[in-house]
């Protein structure tokens, strides 16, 4: 009898002795090799179309904050940030915010009814766009979350004529303008065009 209680208390409390084995995995591990996470630690004055603001934007090793005095943001955290971009995407006078992500699943809690259930465990990339709102208390309203992304960013920037740029992992450009309700391609670049 002591030696199946030797045994099991050898069982149960291995994992513990071992670094806990029973810890969950870092999502981050699951990215793919070309996947990079910016650094930001740094003030950004964002146009409100009515004047401006100034907020703290922090992102380091995927987890995202932008404080102010009339905000604090934070990403969830199951989200991976990889880049946090200001930029007036709607030309209408006031900035948008667009983060460059990764999360689990193909949708968000929605889905449609005729595709199969997501799995969340799994993440893939995607672009979401805020409008900063200035009537609001905690400034970002969601103008669009988009489902998993058909074209890889391994770059993601917005140019001079507020356009979403992308550079594919396999060298593809394109160009997307917002369009209030997702983007849209106006242009692509192919490896070696000009």
């Amino acid at each position: 009898m002591t030696r199946y209680l030797l045994l099991a208390a050898a069982v149960l409390t291995a994992p513990l002795l071992c670094g806990g084995v029973w810890q969950t995995p870092d999502p981050k591990e699951q990215l793919p090799d070309w996947v990079t996470l910016d650094t930001i630690d740094e003030d950004v004055t964002v146009n409100t179309g009515s004047g401006t603001e100034t907020v703290h934007v922090n992102l380091k090793d995927g987890a995202l904050s932008i404080t102010g005095e009339h905000m604090e943001f934070t990403s969830e955290s199951d989200w991976i940030v990889c880049g946090c971009y200001f930029n007036d995407l709607d030309r209408d006078g006031a900035d948008e915010v667009m983060l460059h992500l990764w999360k689990g699943g193909v949708f968000g809690p929605y889905q449609p009814f005729w595709r199969e259930q997501d799995d969340k465990s799994v993440y893939t990339e995607r672009l979401f766009i805020y409008n900063w709102n200035t009537e609001q208390d905690d400034r970002l309203k969601i103008a669009w979350g988009s489902s998993r992304m058909a074209r890889t960013g391994k770059e993601v920037w917005i140019d001079d004529n507020h356009f979403v740029r992308i550079l594919s992992v396999d060298g593809t450009e394109t160009a997307w303008r917002w369009e209030y309700w997702g983007l849209k391609l106006v242009g692509e670049k192919k490896p070696g065009e000009s």
